[in-house]
Protein backbone atom coordinates (compact mmCIF):
# COMPACT_ATOMS: atom_id res chain seq x y z
CA UNK A 1 0.00 0.00 0.00
CA UNK A 2 1.26 3.85 -0.56
CA UNK A 3 1.77 5.52 1.86
CA UNK A 4 0.14 9.22 1.77
CA UNK A 5 2.35 10.76 4.35
CA UNK A 6 5.71 10.10 2.22
CA UNK A 7 4.51 9.50 -1.79
CA UNK A 8 5.43 13.10 -2.66
CA UNK A 9 3.62 12.28 -6.34
CA UNK A 10 0.40 11.54 -4.29
CA UNK A 11 0.87 14.68 -1.96
CA UNK A 12 1.71 17.02 -5.23
CA UNK A 13 -1.76 16.13 -7.23
CA UNK A 14 -3.73 16.00 -3.84
CA UNK A 15 -2.45 19.95 -3.06
CA UNK A 16 -3.24 20.55 -6.89
CA UNK A 17 -6.68 19.07 -6.17
CA UNK A 18 -7.40 21.43 -3.34
CA UNK A 19 -6.09 24.27 -5.14
CA UNK A 20 -9.12 23.29 -7.86
CA UNK A 21 -11.61 23.49 -5.68
CA UNK A 22 -13.80 27.09 -6.17
CA UNK A 23 -14.78 27.14 -2.31
CA UNK A 24 -12.43 27.11 1.09
CA UNK A 25 -11.53 23.68 1.38
CA UNK A 26 -9.81 22.68 5.06
CA UNK A 27 -6.81 20.10 4.77
CA UNK A 28 -7.27 17.22 7.61
CA UNK A 29 -3.94 19.08 9.73
CA UNK A 30 -3.89 22.66 10.00
CA UNK A 31 -3.99 24.46 6.97
CA UNK A 32 -6.96 26.28 5.30
CA UNK A 33 -6.87 27.31 2.00
CA UNK A 34 -9.68 29.85 1.42
CA UNK A 35 -9.94 30.52 -2.86
CA UNK A 36 -12.76 32.69 -3.43
CA UNK A 37 -15.25 31.26 -5.83
CA UNK A 38 -14.88 33.71 -8.50
CA UNK A 39 -14.84 33.50 -12.15
CA UNK A 40 -10.90 34.43 -12.19
CA UNK A 41 -10.55 31.60 -9.49
CA UNK A 42 -6.44 30.55 -10.13
CA UNK A 43 -3.29 30.78 -8.88
CA UNK A 44 -0.71 31.99 -11.20
CA UNK A 45 -0.59 32.54 -15.02
CA UNK A 46 2.12 32.48 -17.61
CA UNK A 47 3.12 35.92 -18.57
CA UNK A 48 4.83 37.46 -21.52
CA UNK A 49 6.83 40.86 -20.00
CA UNK A 50 8.42 43.29 -21.98
CA UNK A 51 12.21 43.72 -22.45
CA UNK A 52 11.33 47.52 -21.07
CA UNK A 53 9.46 45.93 -17.57
CA UNK A 54 12.16 45.15 -15.10
CA UNK A 55 12.17 41.73 -13.42
CA UNK A 56 13.64 43.59 -10.07
CA UNK A 57 9.65 44.22 -9.89
CA UNK A 58 8.96 40.81 -8.89
CA UNK A 59 8.15 39.52 -5.05
CA UNK A 60 5.23 39.78 -2.91
CA UNK A 61 5.84 42.77 -1.32
CA UNK A 62 5.86 44.36 -4.83
CA UNK A 63 2.15 43.81 -5.32
CA UNK A 64 0.11 46.06 -8.20
CA UNK A 65 -3.32 45.87 -9.17
CA UNK A 66 -3.76 43.64 -12.30
CA UNK A 67 -4.86 46.66 -14.05
CA UNK A 68 -1.62 48.63 -13.39
CA UNK A 69 0.74 45.03 -14.72
CA UNK A 70 -1.78 45.55 -17.80
CA UNK A 71 -1.04 49.21 -18.35
CA UNK A 72 2.79 48.12 -18.54
CA UNK A 73 2.32 45.86 -21.17
CA UNK A 74 1.87 42.57 -19.55
CA UNK A 75 -0.04 40.24 -20.55
CA UNK A 76 -0.89 36.52 -21.29
CA UNK A 77 1.97 34.67 -22.78
CA UNK A 78 -0.33 33.87 -25.98
CA UNK A 79 -0.38 38.08 -26.14
CA UNK A 80 -4.32 37.95 -25.09
CA UNK A 81 -5.21 40.29 -21.59
CA UNK A 82 -4.88 38.98 -18.29
CA UNK A 83 -7.36 37.50 -16.34
CA UNK A 84 -9.52 40.99 -14.96
CA UNK A 85 -6.80 43.32 -16.82
CA UNK A 86 -9.10 45.99 -15.82
CA UNK A 87 -9.91 45.03 -12.38
CA UNK A 88 -7.75 45.94 -8.83
CA UNK A 89 -7.53 42.17 -7.90
CA UNK A 90 -4.04 42.35 -6.28
CA UNK A 91 -1.81 40.88 -8.07
CA UNK A 92 2.35 39.92 -8.21
CA UNK A 93 4.94 39.25 -10.82
CA UNK A 94 6.95 35.87 -10.35
CA UNK A 95 10.19 35.67 -12.34
CA UNK A 96 11.88 32.14 -10.95
CA UNK A 97 14.86 32.18 -13.08
CA UNK A 98 15.02 35.69 -13.73
CA UNK A 99 15.10 36.43 -17.05
CA UNK A 100 15.91 32.81 -18.35
CA UNK A 101 13.05 31.76 -17.38
CA UNK A 102 9.52 32.19 -17.68
CA UNK A 103 7.26 34.48 -15.80
CA UNK A 104 4.13 34.58 -14.08
CA UNK A 105 1.31 36.89 -12.58
CA UNK A 106 0.54 35.23 -9.40
CA UNK A 107 -2.53 36.05 -7.18
CA UNK A 108 -2.62 35.83 -3.53
CA UNK A 109 -4.01 31.88 -3.40
CA UNK A 110 0.01 31.58 -4.29
CA UNK A 111 0.73 33.07 -1.38
CA UNK A 112 -1.74 30.77 0.96
CA UNK A 113 -0.06 27.73 -1.00
CA UNK A 114 3.40 28.89 0.50
CA UNK A 115 1.87 28.70 4.11
CA UNK A 116 2.23 25.21 3.79
CA UNK A 117 5.75 24.39 1.82
CA UNK A 118 7.41 28.03 1.53
CA UNK A 119 8.75 27.58 -1.98
CA UNK A 120 8.14 29.50 -4.88
CA UNK A 121 8.15 26.59 -7.10
CA UNK A 122 6.55 24.70 -4.99
CA UNK A 123 3.36 26.62 -5.45
CA UNK A 124 3.52 26.97 -8.67
CA UNK A 125 3.90 24.21 -9.46
CA UNK A 126 1.29 23.56 -7.38
CA UNK A 127 -1.28 25.89 -9.35
CA UNK A 128 0.41 24.68 -13.08
CA UNK A 129 -0.70 20.75 -12.09
CA UNK A 130 -4.34 22.31 -10.55
CA UNK A 131 -4.56 24.01 -14.14
CA UNK A 132 -3.55 21.43 -16.33
CA UNK A 133 -6.11 19.12 -14.10
CA UNK A 134 -8.76 21.46 -15.76
CA UNK A 135 -7.52 21.14 -19.12
CA UNK A 136 -4.80 24.14 -19.43
CA UNK A 137 -1.56 23.36 -21.48
CA UNK A 138 1.91 23.10 -20.05
CA UNK A 139 4.00 26.11 -19.75
CA UNK A 140 4.87 28.03 -22.95
CA UNK A 141 8.18 29.63 -22.41
CA UNK A 142 11.54 27.78 -22.07
CA UNK A 143 13.57 27.32 -18.57
CA UNK A 144 16.73 28.68 -21.04
CA UNK A 145 20.36 28.26 -20.33
CA UNK A 146 20.98 29.56 -16.69
CA UNK A 147 24.49 31.14 -16.19
CA UNK A 148 27.10 28.80 -14.65
CA UNK A 149 30.55 28.93 -13.11
CA UNK A 150 29.63 29.26 -9.10
CA UNK A 151 28.45 26.99 -6.54
CA UNK A 152 26.00 27.56 -3.25
CA UNK A 153 28.51 29.10 -0.89
CA UNK A 154 30.02 31.64 -3.81
CA UNK A 155 26.21 32.79 -3.48
CA UNK A 156 26.15 32.93 -0.09
CA UNK A 157 29.23 34.94 0.00
CA UNK A 158 27.87 37.28 -2.58
CA UNK A 159 24.51 37.39 -0.44
CA UNK A 160 26.68 38.17 2.85
CA UNK A 161 28.82 41.04 0.13
CA UNK A 162 25.47 42.48 -0.92
CA UNK A 163 23.83 42.83 2.91
CA UNK A 164 27.16 44.82 3.96
CA UNK A 165 26.32 46.98 0.89
CA UNK A 166 22.45 47.87 1.89
CA UNK A 167 21.14 45.62 -0.13
CA UNK A 168 17.89 42.99 1.28
CA UNK A 169 19.32 39.73 -0.06
CA UNK A 170 16.70 38.10 2.36
CA UNK A 171 18.12 35.17 4.22
CA UNK A 172 22.01 34.79 3.05
CA UNK A 173 21.93 30.80 2.41
CA UNK A 174 23.46 30.48 -0.91
CA UNK A 175 19.94 30.15 -2.91
CA UNK A 176 18.71 32.38 -5.61
CA UNK A 177 15.07 33.94 -4.18
CA UNK A 178 13.50 36.76 -4.85
CA UNK A 179 14.77 39.24 -2.67
CA UNK A 180 18.06 38.34 -4.24
CA UNK A 181 16.98 38.31 -7.30
CA UNK A 182 15.57 41.73 -7.13
CA UNK A 183 18.79 42.81 -5.68
CA UNK A 184 21.05 41.34 -8.39
CA UNK A 185 18.25 43.22 -11.25
CA UNK A 186 19.18 46.82 -8.72
CA UNK A 187 22.64 46.65 -9.18
CA UNK A 188 22.54 45.49 -12.90
CA UNK A 189 20.18 48.61 -13.47
CA UNK A 190 22.92 50.81 -11.58
CA UNK A 191 25.72 49.33 -13.71
CA UNK A 192 23.45 50.49 -16.33
CA UNK A 193 23.66 46.69 -17.67
CA UNK A 194 20.33 45.04 -18.87
CA UNK A 195 18.69 43.38 -15.58
CA UNK A 196 18.30 39.86 -15.96
CA UNK A 197 17.59 39.57 -11.94
CA UNK A 198 20.25 36.56 -12.21
CA UNK A 199 23.94 36.35 -11.17
CA UNK A 200 26.31 35.33 -13.60
CA UNK A 201 30.09 33.98 -12.42
CA UNK A 202 31.64 37.61 -12.71
CA UNK A 203 29.12 39.01 -9.63
CA UNK A 204 28.74 36.29 -7.67
CA UNK A 205 32.42 36.20 -7.35
CA UNK A 206 32.95 39.62 -6.81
Amino acid sequence: MTSLVRCVPVVLVAAAHLAAQPQPVRQPIQYTLRFPAAKNNYVDVEARVPAAVTCALEGPEQGQPMKAWATLGITKVDGSPLPGADGEREAFLMMPAGRFGPAFIVTPNFYTLKLYNNSDLYALYIGHLADRMAGAGAFAAAWGKMPAGFTRPHVQAMQQRLVKEGYDVGKADGLIGFKTRIAVGKIQEKRGDKPTCWPDAAMVRG
